[in-house]
């Protein structure tokens, strides 16, 4: 019995390292998507990126029917996935945005600019480019204007979001926190070593190492 015991000990921290080691994997890969969403460019890979959507503004808002479009609401935290807008067939690429596309844009504010993500409006075509017209879901009395042919202008459309979700947006933060990492590896510890001596939890003590002499004795 005792010898058994031993073994589902050493299984059990063996169990453990391993989770240890896909932990600290896991916990560096998440960190790395983040670091590299955040400092994507324009361009993307391939005409393509990822961000985490920080704003409110797009959550949802029961005075707006969004269920004829493709991109509904975006709670905060969604990871979205972006068609970057083409330098070389920019102007095709407007030609395809519709109303109710989910784009995002670089906009002018006080003391800088900002990326935001926010709905098409209006889309009011002119001589040389368009008028494009956007707001969040959540905010409607806010609105953002673009022209299109003012390529000097700060104020810009960098590319339309294709696809979102809450869950992966929440997963990666999740995983990227210490905190959750060594929450689940301390759960895991208990349950194994729990297991390994749910008969005789004495003996748990000599595992540890525990003050108690450095002797273990079976109970009678």
């Amino acid at each position: 019995m005792r010898k058994t015991k031993e073994r589902q000990l050493e299984k059990a921290i063996k169990i453990l390292k391993k989770l240890l080691i896909f932990l600290i994997v896991l916990f560096g890969v998440s960190d790395m998507i983040i670091a590299a969403m955040a400092f994507s460019s324009e361009n993307g890979l391939f005409g393509y990126g990822a961000k985490i959507v920080l704003s409110s503004s797009m959550e949802k808002n029961s005075n707006v029917s969004v269920d004829e479009f493709q991109i509904k609401d975006i709670p905060v935290g969604s990871l979205i996935v972006i068609e970057y807008a083409p330098e070389r067939y920019l102007q095709e690429w407007y030609d395809a945005l519709q109303e109710g596309d989910v784009v995002t844009f670089v906009y002018k504010v006080v003391g800088g600019s900002i990326t935001i993500v926010h709905r098409i409006k209006n889309i009011e075509k002119g001589e040389n480019g368009y008028k494009i017209t956007m707001a969040g879901d959540n905010s409607d009395s806010t609105l953002q204007i673009i022209d299109t042919a003012d390529i000097g202008s700060v104020n810009r459309i960098t590319g339309k979001v294709i696809y979102c979700s809450s869950f992966l947006g929440k997963t990666i933060y999740m995983m990227s926190d210490p905190i959750f990492a060594l929450t689940i590896f301390m759960v895991a510890s208990a349950i194994l070593i729990a297991r390994a001596y749910n008969d005789d939890p004495d003996r748990l003590l000599v595992a540890l190492k525990l003050p108690n002499g450095g002797k273990y004795e079976k109970k009678k």
